[in-house]
């Protein structure tokens, strides 16, 4: 049989696609449904993912601390920043002295004394290059008028610089730091409590937090370890130190990886492909006896295959077409977040599933029907 020329079987599959002999629109169209559905279901739950897991991680419940007094490491906490997932820690204790800032001088601001990146821990907006000044919690800002870069005078003559603003809402969290002022410094005395900011969240956490026990706090032979507080207890804590999330209102199970890789609209991809696959199937078994009457006809069955392929890219591509608004609307409903990008491309494997189906079930199609069944087709059409 003389081989057909890639010209004549690019005109055969222009004219069906042209006249709908190969259905394109009805299939286009039911694909199209099947792939926005199944699109909007992953996107709809990934978001939702997405932003339980900002919630958590801006609420402070992915902030742990841990409190022993006098028996904190500056040094080795701040030395957690290195560990994986870790996004701040630092070490904090309490000053003797509090601030009085001169247009209020009756009202003492709590204050506390920090190691140098602190800011990371808070969140700290507006830092200063220089990194000089104190950082404030935004209900003291608004009480002063203050923002980064603010110089206040104190009573007594001296003044005050504000290198950043944190935010510490009322939304659960403890309330220690929501209405203070913290002085980052470096100097080696002990600290009462390290704070560590991660996301995801370590495994082990408490481990790294015990990291920053002083060694002479936490065998009780220092002075520190003495003038610890009696009556510590739990499962979450030590004989002298006390491990505890910073803000517990949205509960113990922390949104994570799991829950994004146990989502059931993760099996989205292989519905697609399923779906397409039998729409495939079945559009070229609607077409038997035209197919069977060309094969009889001389048609070679190559190039029967190349067509029917041919027709079903055209078909796919306006289905995957219709799938962009989906992929549009990713970055506008995630801006700021970061995760775009890796959700578009999740996105994308349900086109991609049901580009290789209807292909696959296009092709299966194509193979199962044979010239010599052409009359049995004509029967079983009645």
């Amino acid at each position: 049989m003389k081989p057909m020329r890639l010209k004549a079987v690019l005109r055969e599959t222009w004219r069906n696609v042209a006249t709908g002999t190969s259905r394109c629109a009805l299939i286009s169209l039911l694909l199209s449904i099947c792939a926005v559905a199944c699109m909007c279901a992953d996107l709809t739950q990934m978001t939702g993912l997405i932003g339980d897991a900002r919630k958590w991680k801006e609420s402070g419940a992915s902030t742990y601390a841990i409190t022993l007094q006098g028996g904190i490491d500056g040094a080795a906490c701040e030395g957690l920043r290195s560990a994986n997932g870790v996004l701040g820690a630092a070490a904090l204790r309490q000053s003797s002295d509090r601030v009085r800032i001169a247009s209020l001088p009756a009202t003492e601001i709590p204050t506390y004394e920090a190691s140098a990146h602190v800011a990371q821990v808070f969140a700290a907006t507006g830092i200063r290059k220089d990194n000089s000044g104190v950082i404030m919690s935004t209900a003291v800002a608004r009480t002063y008028g203050a923002h980064a870069g603010t110089v206040l005078p104190l009573v007594g003559g001296t003044r005050m610089r504000v290198s950043a603003t944190f935010n510490w809402p009322s939304d659960g969290r403890q309330p220690t730091y929501g209405y203070a002022i913290i002085s980052p410094g470096n100097d080696t005395k002990a600290y009462d409590t390290c704070l560590v900011r991660a996301w995801p969240v370590p495994d082990d956490i408490e481990s790294l937090l015990r990291v920053s026990i002083r060694a002479d706090a936490e065998s009780g032979t220092g002075a520190a370890a003495s003038a610890t507080s009696a009556g510590t207890s739990g499962s979450n804590e030590t004989p002298h130190a006390k491990i505890s999330r910073i803000n517990t209102m949205l509960g113990s199970h922390m949104p994570g990886p799991a829950d994004f890789d146990a989502r059931i609209t993760r099996y989205a991809p292989l519905l697609m492909f399923v779906t397409a696959m039998a729409l495939g199937f079945a559009s070229v078994c609607m077409r038997r006896i035209e197919i069977a009457s060309a094969l009889h006809a001389g048609y070679p069955k190559t190039a029967m295959l190349l067509q029917l392929s041919l027709e079903t890219l055209a078909t796919v591509a306006a289905s995957c077409a219709a799938c962009l608004p989906v992929v549009a609307i990713v970055p506008l409903i995630l801006t700021g977040s970061g995760d775009a990008m890796p959700v578009v491309a999740m996105l994308c494997r349900v086109p991609g599933a049901m580009s290789v189906g209807m292909l696959a079930g296009t092709a299966v199609g194509g193979m199962t029907i044979r010239e010599r069944q052409l009359f049995a087709y004509f029967k079983a059409r009645a």
